[in-house]
């Protein structure tokens, strides 16, 4: 389980689980990009011919190979620190960090349930902050696999501040009393269900097939 680190009155959040999902889905990013480059020179809709490759000499051909996989693991290095910021909470002072921005609780006011995969049964991640602004907006694994990630003690820091945050959906003009909101916006959350999310995750999971 990961729990949170306490630096004066900063909770901050372990990310070593987010950034293992994040390496395990670049690793499967990386095995495919080798496997279907020889799709970038071959036809598939016609017969295979190996003839394309003849004038290629192998080192040539192991050059571009390594170039492919260099590239791919600095893409994958690129994603994981464009993603992964820091997160940490303080209670007292009532406010958010995500990366070197600070906000009060009082102007995080969206929060969304995020699948980090495809499959919402290998992860699941509660996404809040203010507006739709990503560096605005901290990301935290919840559960992973059919395990959950935090720890008691950083659960009861997270539902602390959710439960200070005026977290709403959005509404649209045919909604303007958000009514229908859950389904017009399916994925978001307002304070109620954040609070139920972060305590169940596995509900949430299941919900979701």
């Amino acid at each position: 389980m990961t729990s949170a680190s306490e630096k004066g009155t900063w909770f901050e959040f372990d990310r070593s689980a987010f950034k293992a999902l994040l390496a395990r889905q670049g690793r499967l990013f990386v095995g495919l990009m080798v496997v279907a480059s020889p799709l970038l020179v071959f036809n598939p809709r016609e017969r295979f011919d190996t003839s394309p490759w003849d004038f290629v000499p192998l080192g040539v051909a192991l050059v571009i190979s390594a170039a492919i996989m260099a590239g791919s693991a600095l893409l994958l290095i690129a994603i994981i620190g464009a993603t992964d910021r820091r997160v940490a909470i303080d209670l007292a002072g009532r406010r958010l960090r995500v990366g070197s921005r600070v906000l009060g609780f009082d102007v995080i006011d969206t929060a969304s349930v995020v699948t980090p995969t495809s499959d919402p049964r290998q992860a699941l991640s509660i996404r809040f902050g203010q507006g739709r602004s990503p560096r605005r907006r901290a990301t935290i694994l919840l559960l992973r696999d059919d395990h959950e990630v935090l720890s008691d003690e950083t659960k009861r820091v997270l539902l602390a501040a959710l439960a200070q945050c005026p977290l709403v959906r959005p509404t649209s003009p045919y909604d303007p009393n958000g009514r229908f909101a859950s389904a017009n916006f399916p994925g978001t959350l307002d304070q109620k269900d954040a609070l139920d999310f972060v305590t169940h995750p596995r509900r949430v999971r299941d919900s979701l097939g």
